[in-house]
């Protein structure tokens, strides 16, 4: 007989219950400790996001992308850091094993976090298949979909410091490619996002850098793929899956040179000084010039990262927490 998967969901999105993901034949149920759910007899209890039910019973898991409201105090609200830094000392009081998504990740918690190292796991995302799979003329029609004709560089992630978003338009504001080719921005305004838009108007940009909201995922693919560049210089990264997608289209990348960024993508990236917008403007300019073979081989680095390996992988954290258990 072989192993039974049942999704949880907090009650408290019971107001976004149309947006659960639910896999075919895959059991789902709410959580509302400690009444929801009555019987909670599951051998292994996996908290995907920094938070885990403590049921007794089950040997518990959780993933900790990263601790970065942590280790920047501009990174979000100072109710916010206090909320993240209760979590996971709850986590590391409850949880048989740590998941984070990288090496880098892995030491800034346990440099916060009084935890067994040998108990904190690293286990690599993956790339979905999709951005392997994209044509030239889906691309054309996505990009003209959002208003881009030609040539463009893109951004993918939220509007924030974390993201580096006013140094993000520094950068580009003192490339070449400036006033040439626009730059796309995919993502919604999050802490600290009015920088971005105060250095649009300061630097008189505003025409050129093309504001896109949210873009759904099955878009993204092409969106990529028809950009010249992949601009990504944040400040802090647990794992930077943005950077990933974007090398499996086959597209130039530049990263900043901090947190699981270098990890990541090896030598397969073109890394910046995220807080040099000099730095950033090389980079661009860098990775412009790009030749055929060096794409190629950051295309087969990210698609390297499988889903099935992180199943996998994830699979044997559970057993080695039963043990524990």
């Amino acid at each position: 007989m072989g192993d039974e998967l049942a999704l949880g969901y907090r009650l408290s999105r019971w107001r976004q219950r149309k947006h659960r993901h639910r896999p075919p034949g895959v059991r789902s149920f709410w959580i509302q400790e400690p009444i929801l759910p009555p019987f909670a007899y599951y051998d292994v209890v996996h908290g995907t996001d920094g938070r885990v039910p403590n049921w007794h019973r089950a040997a518990r898991v959780a993933t900790v992308h990263d601790v970065g409201p942590l280790l920047f105090e501009d990174f979000s609200s100072p109710r916010f850091r206090e909320k993240v830094r209760r979590g996971l000392t709850r986590l590391a009081t409850q949880c048989h094993i740590i998941i984070t998504d990288s090496e880098s990740a892995r030491a800034d918690f346990l440099n916060l976090f009084d935890f067994p190292p040998e108990r904190v796991q690293v286990v690599h995302l993956g790339v979905d298949d999709s951005y392997a799979s994209h044509g030239n003329k889906d691309s054309a029609e996505v990009s003209a979909r959002y208003g881009l004709d030609g040539n463009y560089l893109l951004y993918v992630g939220e509007i924030s410091r974390r993201k580096n978003s006013g140094n993000l338009i520094e950068g580009y504001a003192l490339s070449r490619i400036c006033r040439e080719w626009p730059l796309a921005i995919a993502g919604p305004l999050s802490y600290g996002g009015e920088q971005l838009l105060s250095a649009m108007s300061r630097l008189g940009v505003d025409d050129w850098v093309h504001r896109l909201g949210y873009v759904p995922e099955i878009d993204l693919p092409a969106l990529y793929s028809g950009a010249a560049a992949f601009l990504f210089p944040t400040r802090y990264e647990g794992f930077g899956m943005p950077l990933l997608e974007a090398m499996a289209c086959g597209v130039p990348v530049i990263g900043g040179n901090r947190g699981s960024v270098p990890e990541i993508v090896r030598d397969h990236a073109v890394l910046v000084d995220p807080d040099d917008p000099h730095s950033i403007a090389a980079g661009i300019d860098i990775a412009l010039a790009m030749p055929p073979d060096a794409r190629e081989a950051a295309r087969r680095h990210a698609l390297a990262f499988t889903w099935q390996a992180c199943a996998d992988r994830t699979r044997a954290v559970y057993e080695r927490a039963l043990a524990l258990r």
